[in-house]
């Protein structure tokens, strides 16, 4: 099946699970790419050392997969957030600032820390 001809994405609300295999869990290896990562993207975004158009292209890509490792909330929650990034209320008014992003940031740190 193309990436054309695939149904959008639908969330499942469960917990990740050991199937998923070693680290898929909280702080773990996600989708090929570590939950480091994602932290590495908000803070980037947050401290303005990336645009907010690369971000949202970057998480867009990472979420057309078909990876299980999708349905993990936080991994989720924070890609959702970074695909929107660039969305704009208006031509010259962004819809997301800094501190929103920074409160992202915060968001996905306390989600996917170990308990």
């Amino acid at each position: 099946m193309s990436s054309s001809e695939r149904p959008v994405h639908t969330r499942v609300n469960h917990a990740t699970s050991s199937d998923y295999g070693p680290g898929a869990g909280k702080g773990g290896e996600v989708l090929g790419i570590a939950v480091p990562e994602l932290k590495r993207r908000l803070q980037q975004l947050a401290s303005g050392e990336c645009s907010a158009e690369e971000v949202s292209t970057w998480a867009l890509e990472i979420m057309e997969s078909d990876s299980p490792e999708l349905d993990d909330e936080a991994v989720w929650t924070a890609l959702d957030q970074l695909s929107g990034a660039d969305l704009l209320m208006s031509p010259d008014t962004p819809l997301h600032g800094k501190k929103q992003f920074e409160e992202w940031l915060e968001e996905f740190v306390r989600k996917s820390s170990p308990s």
